[in-house]
């Protein structure tokens, strides 16, 4: 009997291998959480239209950044929405309201107000429209919206329409990334002109995994047969759809063994045309420079020839640059002021590889504190190399001058100073061959490690020569920017969004703490300095955050997310005042202004939906919320 026992207990004990390698799996899988597949927006914590489309062009898609900040499901993500397919699913006649045709295109008549009201009821007849049948239905107060009849009444606005999200939202097309998305912004490497950029970028800042991330975007164009599509390295890990590899930016230079990105990264700031992007981050002093044209790298295989940019996006610096008086804050805030003819600020001029200055070459960066009432000034630059043909008696001369002004001098501040300029034309005299011949190059990528050379010898023949050509962050000063000064120093956020008027001769900076609105005066003196001063103040609302600056053909404005109220006010720039406060959604934070429809869309952190407000001085609706992506429903989880 005991070979019969022995073989049962034998199967026994496989299948109990077996039901634990199953259970295991099974566990591991249930500990990977609950995917947002198809939840449609969730903590919306970001949002931005196509970066492609030009601002005379209506753009078909608007993405929006879910946060996932209660942790509900196992990631945040990206998801795009179809504002066509929104604007059709109630409104009487989108292409003659917003003055577009189905490409885009501006229609000859131009834009028609009476043709952007909710379409009447089943049955009903709409002016204007004659015996047409293909009306879209808008479901009363308390209606379930289905795929046929998507959009309803608002219960407590019922002027305003809100529609269920999710048939709007492609979510084949949804992007999964870390928990606590902050910021969400699009960048197309050339100014986007009269034509669409056939590809662009989003840039995605994350808390919860303190990183930077960046979405391809192509395809989904006006008279285009190709499919929106969305790469962030999609694939490579167990979630399908989760951004990975190269598109994930975490460490300094991208190398694994240097600095990791500072925690918190809260703003981004990403400019057409520019190649350097910048983050900051709410409690750590530093400035993150992001150069879109990557590193410096041998440029194929002649070893003479001059090495270039392997154009992978990287971050090239952490400058820390939120520090007061010894003390390290965070950062929130940035913007670059506008230059141009006639508009050119000192800092802002740069040289060409001739030695020749170059009008507005150095972006000049105000970037806002979080926890104190100061912004930073800063310009990024990038350096060349010298070549050329230098005198080397001349060289010599200076090194024996330093060598006899050091033997006579007795004060030990001088000496320092003498000592170092000594050693630098020193180290330039090796780098010039007895015919006078000066031939730097750039250092690589490779040749740079946590920000040092990685040879400990600057004369090693690795680098000898070389030179630091990265584009870098340097410090220029800070200016007081204080709509309301309490006196009392706070550890609570103080500073928000800051934004410069079109012409850049204004900055206004957002206060959180009392509620308000600085103005400082950023015109050029004689000399080109920004003159920086104090210029004004108005009071706002409770907890004011988030700011976008808007034109509308004749005066500029600014809208003010208000948080804690659940309110938006419009400000006019030109006599600093308040016009318009507007309730919208839960938790109103980060906007993004539609210029070609005149609207403004509003992500409402904690309810789920998008807001749209009407911009337009041509609609009676100006300055009002006329519709929600999503329905105002509490977070129940």
């Amino acid at each position: 009997m005991s070979g019969p026992r022995g073989s049962v207990r034998g199967r026994i004990a496989c299948a109990a291998v077996v039901s634990a390698l199953i259970v295991g799996a099974a566990c591991q899988d249930r500990n990977r959480g609950i995917s947002p597949e198809g939840v449609g927006l969730y903590f919306p914590s970001g949002i931005a239209l196509d970066p492609r489309i030009p601002e005379t062009q209506a753009a078909r898609w608007l993405f929006v950044l879910n946060g996932n900040s209660d942790l509900v499901y196992n990631a945040g993500g990206v998801v795009p929405v179809d504002l066509d397919k929104f604007f059709s699913s109630w409104m009487l006649d989108p292409q003659r309201c917003f003055g577009f045709d189905a490409n885009g295109q501006p229609l000859a008549d131009g834009p028609d107000a009476a043709f952007c009201v909710p379409a009447p009821c089943d049955g009903c007849k709409a002016p204007g429209i004659g015996e047409r049948g293909d009306l879209p239905v808008v479901g009363d107060v308390g209606f379930s919206p289905t795929e046929d009849i998507p959009c309803r009444r608002n219960t407590y606005k019922p002027q305003v329409v809100e529609c269920e999200d999710t048939f709007f939202i492609r979510e084949d097309l949804a992007i999964h990334l870390g928990n606590f998305g902050t910021s969400l912004k699009g960048w197309t490497r050339g100014v986007v002109g009269d034509a669409a950029e056939s590809v662009g970028k989003l840039f995605v800042a994350v808390r919860g995994d303190p990183s930077v991330t960046f979405i391809d975007l192509s395809g989904g164009l006006p008279g285009s047969t190709k499919e929106l599509e969305l790469d962030c390295g999609q694939g490579e890990l167990y979630d399908p759809v989760r951004c990975a590899g190269r598109h994930k930016l975490t460490y300094l230079r991208n190398d694994e063994e240097s600095a990791r990105i500072a925690s918190e990264p809260s703003n981004i700031h990403a400019e057409p045309g520019q190649p350097y992007v910048l983050v900051t981050h709410a409690s750590r002093p530093a400035l993150t420079l992001i150069d879109m044209d990557g590193q410096y790298a041998p440029a194929g295989q002649d070893e003479e020839a001059p090495p270039e940019k392997d154009k992978r996006a990287a971050i090239i610096q952490m400058r820390t640059i939120f520090e007061f008086g010894g003390t390290a804050g965070g950062g929130w805030g940035v913007a670059r002021r506008p230059c141009g003819p006639g508009n050119v600020p000192a800092l802002s001029i740069g040289r060409d590889e001739d030695g020749n200055p170059v009008d507005c070459k150095r972006p000049l960066i105000y970037a806002g504190f979080r926890t104190a009432l100061y912004v930073a000034r800063a310009f990024i630059d990038e350096a060349d190399p010298l070549t050329g043909s230098i005198d080397l008696e001349w060289i010599q001369g200076n090194i024996d001058s330093l060598i006899k002004r050091l033997a006579a001098n007795e004060d030990p501040k001088i000496e320092a100073e003498l000592q170092e300029q000594l050693t630098g034309w020193q180290n330039t005299q090796k780098y010039i061959d007895d015919n006078g011949d000066l031939d730097q190059r750039c250092l690589l990528g490779q040749d740079i490690m946590g920000d040092a050379l990685s040879d400990d010898d600057i004369s090693d023949p690795a680098t000898a020569g070389a030179f630091l050509c990265d584009a870098q962050i340097y410090g220029a000063g800070l200016l007081r920017a204080a709509a309301f000064d309490t006196g009392v120093a706070s550890a609570a956020a103080l500073l928000g969004d800051i934004a410069f008027s079109r012409d850049g001769k204004r900055l206004f900076v957002v206060q959180t703490n009392p509620g308000g609105l600085a103005y400082v005066d950023t015109s050029l003196d004689s000399v080109g300095d920004t003159r920086d001063n104090a210029a004004g103040l108005i009071e706002l609302c409770a907890q004011p955050s988030g700011m976008q600056v808007f034109y509308d053909g004749e005066y500029e404005y600014a809208a003010i997310t208000c948080y804690k109220p659940q309110e938006v006010f419009i400000v006019d720039l030109g006599g600093v005042r308040v016009v318009a406060n507007i309730a919208v959604g839960t938790g109103p934070h980060p906007m993004a202004v539609d210029p070609a429809r005149d609207l403004l869309y509003i992500a409402n952190t904690l309810d789920k939906t998008v807001s749209v407000v009407d911009l337009s001085p041509k609609r009676p609706t100006r300055f009002g919320e006329i519709a929600r992506i999503g329905r105002q429903v509490p977070y129940n989880r």
